[in-house]
């Protein structure tokens, strides 16, 4: 299942709003008037209906709390949603190198053999670059 970050590449700016309605649906949540995705949402994140509605709509609601109780259910850094919703200006936002371990649960990578083959693969590019390996012949 593949989940959203914020994307930049589009013509229509991203709000909350739409980045969430986005989210919800990639996840299998039926936001129409009787699907039953909103109030389901809902009570795992703990957000009101009506709060949430108001999320979905760009229309008030989108505060911090709000924020960091939608990051939390779904599983994503609260951070973005926060520059998303205008709360933190992009430009105080310090970039955080992420860990190995980070990186792997990013990728789904969850298995210790698979950590390790991963691991073992990216050193093995790693010295081929530092070798100044190529993949095309010149």
């Amino acid at each position: 299942m593949k989940h959203h970050t914020p994307p930049s590449d589009s013509d229509v700016p991203l709000t909350v709003g739409r980045w969430l309605h986005d989210e919800l649906e990639s996840r299998g949540y039926n936001l129409s008037q009787r699907g039953g995705g909103r109030r389901r949402f809902a009570d795992l994140s703990g957000v009101p209906v009506a709060t949430l509605s108001r999320v979905l709509r760009d229309d008030g609601g989108a505060d911090p709390a709000t924020l960091r109780k939608i990051a939390e259910a779904l599983g994503v850094a609260l951070t973005p949603l926060l520059v998303l919703a205008n709360v933190i200006p992009e430009a105080e936002v310090q970039p955080r190198a992420i860990t190995t371990d980070e990186a792997l649960a990013a990728l789904g990578v969850t298995k210790p053999a698979h950590k390790a083959a991963v691991l073992s693969m990216v050193r093995a590019l790693l010295d081929d670059e530092n070798e100044g390996g190529s993949d095309t012949k010149q």
